[in-house]
């Protein structure tokens, strides 16, 4: 085969390959529509529904289920049946037999049972605020990828823009290059920016698929809300009904009916045991039938119990410190939000008269580059440093909205 035919030929199978891989993506991946009927706090409920540790919260019920049931039980142990039998058929053989048959439960201490409906209580509390804690840290994650989603179609448009003005400053070229007013390496630079402006438009396009399709393993929804801005709420500081704190505190809760219920259970419980036994003396004796109760009453054991206490006090401490440092974490996160949010109204300022200038001076050279006033070099900068001013403002727009949006995240503040 000659050799141009195979090159022609490896053309066509590339082309094809190429097209079929990009029609597979195109089927993989769907657009995210903007509804203005969805809301946030849809979008949240949708997450959370997909969230992994969903299933973390449907452990902590149902323990809270188990230790209900426990503290409603008769007894804190199993009972226990109790079966002995006795002859003397290996030994003096005179047909003396002995047979009992009898059941032991425990007794519930003083205070024990109580304490066993206060663990109750606050594993059912810690789940709750489990739930509450998930919502929030689903609601953090929704929030960061509509930021995302809102950045990259962000990014397009700005970058369909900067094409339509490098296609418009092209236009121009060509038009003076026609009259003979411009030489064509006026054209060819006008091309190297028209090509520019379509590699940052493919960049973006990636960037556009790439956070749809984090928004819809997240959420499982093709469609996002259009207005999903949030209002900066009034300032405010880091309370103990934190979903985050009150998660904690929850736990502490849990860890201190925990080391009550050790504390009953190192003591011991009283036992109760009650029975028949039926006795015979010898083969021709009668057999004679008697009802039994017994009372075990455990005592002593203090070291036992306070070397448990004592790893308890441990864990308890371990836990208030922890609680601590996260009240300490969301304070200085409160406060360092608060402050970005300050600089950033001027830093708002400032781009925004930058960008009014800049598209003045973008109109004017791009006028006067028509009217022949000008060469092309000072318009491809004005054009440029317009179109960096323009994305630097609509950055610090989308900058202030993610900040309002940590803000109330950090509050605990739920859509």
């Amino acid at each position: 085969m000659p050799r141009f035919l195979q090159h022609w030929a490896m053309a066509l199978l590339l082309g094809t390959a190429t097209s079929a891989m990009a029609n597979e993506a195109a089927e993989a991946h769907s657009a995210v529509v903007l509804s203005e009927r969805l809301t946030l706090a849809e979008v949240v409920t949708a997450a959370l529904a997909r969230a992994p540790e969903q299933s973390i919260g449907g452990a902590y019920q149902q323990q809270a289920e188990q230790q209900t049931r426990f503290s409603r039980s008769l007894s804190p142990a199993p009972a226990r049946l109790n079966l002995s039998y006795w002859d003397d058929a290996s030994f003096d053989n005179l047909g003396n037999t002995e047979a009992e048959a009898g059941v032991e439960f425990d007794l519930w201490r003083l205070g024990e049972k109580r304490n066993a409906r206060q663990l109750a209580e606050a594993y059912s509390n810690g789940s709750q605020n489990w739930q509450q804690h998930l919502t929030l840290l689903v609601a953090g994650r929704v929030r960061q990828s509509l930021a995302q989603l809102t950045l990259a179609r962000l990014n397009l448009n700005h970058a369909e823009q900067a094409l339509a003005d490098s296609e418009a400053l092209l236009a121009i070229s060509n038009k003076r290059l026609a009259a003979g007013e411009v030489a064509e390496s006026t054209v060819l630079q006008s091309e190297a920016l028209v090509l520019d402006a379509k590699q940052q438009l493919l960049a973006s396009q990636a960037e556009m698929v790439d956070a749809e399709r984090s928004y819809h393993l997240l959420t499982g929804l093709d469609a996002a809300p259009k207005e999903w801005l949030e209002a900066l709420p009034e300032p405010s500081e880091i309370t103990p009904e934190h979903p985050q704190l009150a998660y904690l505190l929850g736990l502490r809760q849990q860890q201190l009916a925990a080391t009550d219920q050790q504390r009953h259970q190192t003591a011991g419980n009283a036992t109760l045991g009650i029975g028949v036994r039926r006795q015979q003396a010898a083969d021709n004796d009668p057999q004679n039938d008697s009802l039994g109760l017994s009372l075990s009453i455990p005592f002593g054991g203090k070291s036992y119990s306070r070397v448990q206490s004592s790893a308890a006090s441990v864990a308890l401490a371990e836990l208030d410190a922890r609680i601590e440092q996260a009240r300490l974490d969301l304070k200085l996160q409160l406060h360092e939000v608060e402050h970005q949010l300050h600089t950033l109204e001027s830093a708002l300022a400032y781009a925004q008269q930058s960008r009014e200038l800049t598209q003045r001076q973008w109109q004017m050279a791009k006028t006067a580059f028509a009217l022949g006033e000008s060469t092309i070099q000072p318009t491809i900068l004005a054009l440029q440093q317009h179109r960096q001013s323009e994305l630097r403002w609509l950055h610090l727009r989308l900058r202030q909205q993610a900040l309002i949006s940590t803000y109330k995240q950090t509050l605990g503040e739920l859509p």
